[in-house]
């Protein structure tokens, strides 16, 4: 709430100390607040440069880059990071979205693909992976997916939501009667 103080506090210190990378990084995060992305871009990143190893400066670079549209960067920031720490699922998601965002949907897959071998039964995951291959005119792999993840016990919302994304592969391969049929059952 008191953003301008807050910056003030890090700037006095960073003039103190012009090499501290958790100076740069709260002053970043405090631009990103404000949504100033090119000045969250720059502490960040003289953050992650005098420490490379500032996995939580890294992520932040990454998402202000994103944020700021500049993707190929952020990518190449959540690549470094998912290096630093490969079972970081959140860091795997990450690149999942951002390649579908830079349109390499076969990374995209990929991304998925790892991400939910670590956690198979993320029913939002399995969906963001069948529309990637319902997109790629892999409509039945995509069915076939959403029906090994249907479970009769989840809540009507995620059921509804699953039936849904089931119809839409059905559709895409222009099985329009089990499309009918399971955007009934969403219904």
């Amino acid at each position: 709430e008191k953003l301008q103080e807050g910056l003030t506090v890090y700037e006095r210190l960073l003039q103190q100390r012009p090499d501290s990378s958790v100076a740069h990084f709260n002053i970043g995060v405090l631009y990103a607040k404000g949504r100033d992305w090119d000045r969250a871009v720059e502490h960040l990143g003289h953050a992650v440069e005098l420490d490379g190893n500032f996995l939580e400066a890294r992520l932040g670079l990454a998402v202000a880059l994103e944020l700021a549209g500049r993707l190929e960067e952020a990518k190449r920031q959540f690549l470094t990071a998912v290096s630093q720490e490969p079972v970081n699922t959140q860091l795997i998601h990450y690149l999942a979205q951002i390649s579908y965002r830079l349109g390499d949907l076969e990374e995209s897959a990929r991304w998925l693909t790892r991400y939910l071998s670590f956690k198979p039964f993320e029913p939002a995951a399995q969906m963001e992976l069948a529309t990637v291959r319902i997109e790629q005119g892999r409509w039945q792999e995509a069915a076939d997916l959403l029906q090994r993840v249907m479970d009769p016990e989840s809540p009507p919302e995620g059921r509804a939501e699953l039936w849904t994304a089931l119809g839409m592969a059905y559709q895409a391969g222009r099985k329009y009667e089990a499309a009918e049929e399971v955007f009934r059952q969403a219904i």
